[in-house]
């Protein structure tokens, strides 16, 4: 039970200070999410290596996969820019995705409401849509980031009494 407490008050702690540093929750969740793409990029490198006289070609394949994976963690630790373009470019991948599914919903009313249903999941790939213009701005990345940690924290505090 103290251990959650301890962890939702540094929630709140780091949330307040990265709605007011938003750039550096930007910076250190892409250094974060960088250092765990490094760690499988170099594990997956050694053990392709060490697998490399059993699995011959594929394991060739590995390390190939296992460099571009670290060159990846290290451009998004040294890099948050590029963190910023995947997050906006994943929201608006999935705001299509939803418009599609819904279109596809709201033309195939073979179940009571699925037209409803359909308009709904339109509206919200347009949501989706727009927020990812927004989340293209590192500030409002990192305000989301801190906003994120410090309901998260609030929460956890109001659960541990």
């Amino acid at each position: 039970m103290e251990r959650n407490m301890l962890f939702s008050i540094i929630a709140v702690i780091l949330g307040i200070i990265i709605l007011i540093f938003p750039a550096f929750g930007v910076a250190a969740v892409s250094a974060i999410i960088g250092l765990a793409f490094l760690f499988v990029g170099i594990v997956t490198l050694l053990f392709s290596y060490q697998t490399s006289r059993l699995a011959g070609p594929y394991s060739t394949l590995g390390m190939i996969l296992g460099i571009l994976i670290a060159i990846f963690g290290l451009v998004l630790i040294f890099d948050p820019a590029v963190f910023v373009f995947l997050a906006s470019f994943f929201v608006y991948i999935a705001g299509i995705i939803l418009i599609i599914i819904g279109i596809m919903a709201a033309l195939e009313s073979v179940l009571p409401g699925s037209r409803y249903m359909g308009i709904s999941s339109i509206v919200l790939g347009i949501i989706y849509f727009i927020c990812g213009y927004f989340i293209g701005d590192a500030r409002v990345l990192g305000f989301l980031i801190g906003l994120w940690l410090l309901i998260t924290g609030i929460i956890g505090i109001s659960q541990s009494n």
